[in-house]
């Protein structure tokens, strides 16, 4: 198939040695010609090393670790200023089939603009989905577009989107360093009437481990707490009142034990409050969101 669009793909590393070379080496037997753009946040193992041996990538190095969203903003600007037509976001711990980009291509193609799409997002062992994304799958409902599904989320492990929808809608909300971060967005995208599908003709592969730890459940469940505040899809004082009845309600995913769900549910009403302390920021942060390239 020839493609003409410039096509850029953004990956952030961190302390990835073990990942990047299936990853790169992967994007090397792309059918499709790409450019491959890489942001290290400042790694304390060979991922640096690794990345200087591929020639393909253009190496971005970060003084700090600016976390997973503000790195891929860094790489989002790069692509936007070398006059990338599509971009796909991916994670360092995945790898593509040669034909992954180019049924993305042939898809994004018959979808509407202001489109987010992911491929089907398998597991390490190549066999089952991932345990996330299928979630994601499950839930997604029937398009009208051929081998398609429409969702109202799915996890940044793999995103293609026209530049042109970063240019509109933004990047990364810094509010959310690590986790948090794909919610937000895909609340801002479908509020400014944004469409999320996934494809089964494209697959990708997320090497990672198939469950949530237990000890970061509680910290999930807070970052979503403050995505939904930030959705803008609802006003702020009605987002805080789904808040306070999701707090009541996730603590049935918090450890079982009664000592564990007592600091749950006073760790969950701790940090409600303290998201309503700051209740103007906030509102501040909502506002700057929605404005055309936010955070970029």
């Amino acid at each position: 198939m020839s493609i003409q669009q410039n096509i850029f793909v953004i990956i952030v590393s961190y302390n990835g040695e073990k990942h990047l070379k299936p990853c790169l080496d992967s994007l090397a037997l792309s059918n499709i010609p790409l450019k491959v753009v890489v942001i290290d946040n400042c790694s304390n193992d060979q991922s640096v090393q690794i990345l200087q041996e591929y020639a393909l990538a253009k190496l971005i190095l970060s003084k700090e670790n600016l976390g997973f969203g503000q790195a891929n903003n860094l790489g989002i600007q790069y692509a936007l200023e070398q006059n990338a037509d599509y971009i796909f976001l991916l994670n360092q711990d995945t790898w593509i089939r040669p034909n992954s980009i180019e049924e993305l291509v042939k898809c994004s193609a018959e979808l509407p603009d202001m489109q987010l799409l992911s491929p089907l997002q398998y597991a390490g062992n190549e066999k089952d989905l991932d345990f996330g994304f299928q979630r994601y799958y499950a839930a997604a409902n029937p398009s009208s577009y051929p081998n398609c599904k429409e969702s109202q989320f799915v996890n940044a492990a793999a995103w293609w989107l026209k530049a042109s929808t970063f240019k509109q809608i933004g990047g990364f909300n810094p509010l959310f360093p690590h986790y948090g971060e794909d919610l937000n967005f895909c609340h801002r995208f479908l509020a400014q009437n944004g469409k999320i599908f996934i494809t089964t003709k494209s697959l990708i592969f997320h090497n990672r481990p198939q469950s949530t730890a237990e000890n970061k459940q509680l910290k999930l469940q807070q970052i979503n707490l403050l995505a939904n505040l930030l959705n803008p899809q609802h006003s702020l004082a009605s987002a805080f009142l789904k808040a306070s009845y999701q707090t009541a309600s996730q603590l049935k995913f918090l450890p079982k034990s009664p000592k564990n769900s007592l600091i749950g549910l006073f760790s969950m009403a701790w940090f409600l409050l303290q998201q309503l302390m700051r209740y103007n920021s906030l509102k501040e942060n909502r506002a700057k969101s929605m404005q055309p390239k936010a955070f970029l």
